[in-house]
């Protein structure tokens, strides 16, 4: 196996994220996770070039919002992931500068108490798609170690381990690979990285912006009666590498993301209604709730309004 900067994984994610026709929800994300999978440099190992991996990262890309109802304990922790709430400064709700974040989470913790908040209210997706990125590291690292052993022990019960761990690498890979396309994905929606999250909010508003709850359904209802694959793939851009490190590599993504905020509220009125009358008509072949499951949704089993996304806030 040719070795290759890790980076490169995150960055082709990064890359098949449009930057314009943004598309998140289910629909999307499964998008975003199969073009991603397709974008990758050919250095990478050769199962995640067959057809059935990109399919597989895709349908995967969904899971982190299918994890929301699991519990409360589980849900108050995870939830804060896919979003980060940047002031009209840069910084987290006052707090820290999103180009000058500590490394790690406890470290976020108190500079975000320092400035009387939390990351259960202002978000932690910097550190998810980190986090993510670092998993990938390891896993492709023991990959490696699995493909060496193989090939050179020669003992025969020591050879059928090491190529069944193997295989058992390249499963976690692609749920790895799916994870991280998710909080990816969520860093490309402005109003994910946004104190202007779900309609302006109560800030100075000096452009009149719309106070309509648009954040579920423009990227839940609207991406998927609207976006294909098709276009994101030709909005794609080719692959650029970061070569700083991870941490640094993500604030820019982030604050990119968290610039086109502004663009997006200065849509002429007229296009807010298809929006938000695409959250009140149910698509075709919508499946149920589950048994037992509530929703606010107007339609069963689908996002509910002025929620932060299907399933967040």
């Amino acid at each position: 196996m040719r070795l290759f900067p890790r980076s490169l994984v995150v960055l082709a994610l990064l890359a098949a994220t449009p930057t314009q026709a943004f598309a998140w929800g289910a629909t999307g994300h499964r998008i975003i996770g199969r073009l991603a999978v397709r974008a990758l440099p050919p250095e990478i190992p050769a199962f995640l070039r067959a057809p059935a991996a990109a399919v597989e990262v895709g349908e995967l890309s969904r899971e982190p919002d299918r994890w929301k109802d699991a519990g409360k304990t589980h849900d108050s922790d995870r939830d804060p992931g896919h979003f980060l709430d940047l002031d009209d400064t840069g910084r987290v709700l006052g707090g820290p500068e999103l180009k000058a974040l500590p490394i790690t989470r406890a470290e976020y913790e108190t500079a975000l108490r320092a400035a009387g908040t939390d990351s259960w209210k202002a978000g932690y997706l910097p550190y998810s798609i980190v986090d993510g990125w670092q998993q990938l590291a390891k896993d492709f690292a023991y990959l490696r170690v699995d493909l060496a052993a193989a090939r050179t022990t020669r003992i025969a019960t020591h050879r059928a381990w090491f190529v069944a761990d193997a295989a058992r690498r390249r499963g976690l890979i692609l749920r790895d690979l799916g994870t991280l396309s998710h909080y990816v994905g969520d860093g490309s929606q402005p109003l994910h990285v946004s104190i202007h999250f779900n309609g302006w909010g109560e800030y100075p508003n000096p452009e009149g912006f719309t106070q309509d709850k648009v954040h579920a359904p423009f990227e839940g209802a609207f991406v998927r009666n609207n976006i294909t694959e098709a276009a994101v793939r030709s909005r794609m851009t080719p692959l650029e590498i970061c070569m700083k490190a991870p941490e640094a590599c993500t604030a820019e993504y982030l604050s990119a993301a968290n610039a086109a905020a502004i663009p997006f509220y200065r849509r002429p009125a007229g296009l807010w209604a298809p929006i938000l009358a695409a959250a009140l008509s149910p698509p075709n072949g919508w499946p149920p709730a589950p048994p037992n499951c509530a929703t606010s949704s107007p339609w069963p089993g689908g996002p509910a309004l002025g929620s932060r996304s299907d399933g967040h806030r």
